[in-house]
């Protein structure tokens, strides 16, 4: 009897029809079909599943009932006797009769179905071969799977971090770079008025300012924190009383207006002090970042 006639005989015995099945396994009756016809093979989780709703053990569902020792000589055996010696993994009792051995098959921790013989009592005794050790094993491998599934997406989202991180990286060393270059320029056009030390000191620090900054803030870093909450920095202005008139109007427009202008150059001061409060900031917290992240 192959995997899918036990299936079919088991619901049939059961009185549950395909779709029966298919709607207690949360699975289409055309799966079914392909399992009862031996087209396609259940997973895992759905062999668990056939024995819970069958009331069944695993071997019931993997042996053949109908298969024999195989002969290793073509002539006639006397009194049915085996050459090898075959025991029963149950009551470990010596098989010398072939007609005395059933097999059942195990499901292993990788998978892997392993074929193993037993005594026609044990084998029809179900409470000997309830495969407590195979449960485990199928438990572990659902259960190593979810690990390596868990591991692989937590790997994803490390290589993706390292990937941003990387990329912020370059970004924020070419600003910093351009920031030094144009501060040099600036400060040589300038140098009868600025002298040596700035023209040499200035471009460094700027550049190395822009360069930490751009970091730690797109790093997700506390420097990001400190930008964002400085640059929401805002004011509520207060409501208009106008008369419904030509006159009053205008009124209403032009106070909008100076309003939303108002808006615009708080939002831009905001931004620049945040942008200065971070670049401070950023000058010692730099090093200490691009360690934590290469550690992580």
């Amino acid at each position: 009897m192959t995997f899918g006639q036990k299936i079919k005989k088991l619901r049939t015995e059961s009185n549950l029809t395909q779709k029966d099945l298919a709607d207690k396994m949360n699975v289409t009756f055309q799966t079914v079909s392909k399992w009862e016809n031996d087209t396609n093979e259940p997973d895992i989780t759905n062999i668990k599943e056939l024995a819970k709703i069958f009331n069944c053990s695993y071997e019931y569902l993997f042996s053949d009932e109908s298969e024999k020792a195989v002969e290793i000589s073509s002539e006639p055996i006397e009194n049915n006797k085996v050459d090898d010696i075959i025991t029963c993994k149950y009551c470990h009792k010596t098989l010398n009769d072939e007609k005395d051995i059933r097999y059942l098959y195990e499901l292993t921790a990788n998978g892997i179905r392993k074929k193993t013989p037993v005594c026609s009592e044990c084998f029809k005794n179900k409470s000997l071969y309830e495969n407590k050790m195979d449960s485990n094993a199928i438990d572990k491998v659902i259960k190593d799977s979810n690990d390596s599934e868990k591991q692989n997406i937590k790997s994803h989202k490390r290589l993706l971090k390292e990937k941003s991180e990387s990329k912020v990286l370059k970004w924020a060393i070419f600003l910093g770079i351009l920031t030094f270059v144009i501060s040099l320029i600036i400060c040589i056009l300038n140098y009868s008025i600025i002298g040596l030390p700035v023209t040499i000191i200035a471009p460094i620090l700027l550049g190395y300012a822009i360069l930490a900054d751009i970091y730690c803030i797109f790093s997700a870093t506390w420097v990001c924190d400190v930008f964002t909450s400085v640059a929401s920095w805002s004011i509520k202005f207060p409501g208009i009383i106008f008369s419904f008139s030509l006159d009053g109007l205008k009124f209403l427009i032009l106070m909008k207006l100076l309003f939303w202008i108002l808006g615009v150059l708080i939002s831009i001061t905001a931004f620049i002090l945040a942008l200065t409060f971070s670049a401070i900031c950023s000058i010692f917290a730099f090093p200490f970042c691009i360690y934590t992240n290469n550690k992580n």
